[in-house]
């Protein structure tokens, strides 16, 4: 009985990775350049503008994405479709790693509280519609968190203070975005399958009629 057990859980295994619509290069491509944006703008932030920010916490959350980049490098193949739900946990991920560095970096004062919407887009456009509501739900529960907790930016002429009103509206953007963006995007991509399957359904009928008229 242990064989069967463990036969069935790698073929769980196999299915989640390798039944999707995106590939694993890709998502591996597009977190190397978030990486190195990341990277940079603390760099340049902290040392450039002199901008006091917690730079041995916040270069730490970057590498725990390059080390999971590194990971997903050597021991999966980047060539494989990911199923569903492994690509929305890589998803996930990203969106967990950036809450951390805007925690990290002013919370939701910080501009680049709009990037959590990025992975949401990619769910929206290539995932189911449950993954894309669960990763739209985990943004806007960080998002959530970010508006109550956050380490203050020190500014260099001192700690601004911001307008809790301020804080409101940009959770209020965040999350309104997050849910137009899961619709629309979602029933716009929905529709493109659609229509691809039905082009590919015609050709495939095409190609048997064809054969039928050479017999």
């Amino acid at each position: 009985m242990a064989p069967e057990t463990g036969s069935g859980s790698e073929s769980k295994i196999a299915a989640a990775w390798g039944a999707g619509r995106v590939r694993l290069r890709t998502l591996v491509l597009v977190r190397w350049m978030a990486i190195a944006g990341q990277a940079a703008t603390l760099l340049v932030v902290g040392f450039g503008f002199g901008i006091d920010l917690p730079l041995g916490p916040a270069l730490g959350a970057v590498a725990s994405s390059a080390v999971l980049n590194l990971w997903l490098q050597l021991y999966r193949p980047l060539g494989s479709r990911l199923g569903d739900r492994a690509a929305a946990v890589l998803l996930g991920y990203d969106v967990i790693q950036l809450a951390v560095l805007l925690f990290l970096t002013g919370g939701l004062q910080n501009p680049f509280s709009l990037l959590m919407l990025a992975p949401i887009t990619v769910s929206a456009t290539v995932l189911s519609r449950n993954s894309t509501i669960a990763l739209c739900a985990l943004a806007i529960v960080c998002a959530s968190v970010l508006g109550l907790w956050s380490l203050p930016l020190a500014w260099p002429e001192g700690v601004v203070v911001v307008s809790p009103l301020h804080v409101a509206g940009m959770w209020v953007a965040l999350a309104t975005g997050a849910v137009f963006i899961a619709i629309y995007a979602g029933s716009v991509a929905a529709e493109a399958r659609r229509m691809s399957d039905a082009l590919g359904a015609t050709q495939l009928a095409l190609a048997r009629e064809q054969r039928r008229a050479a017999v």
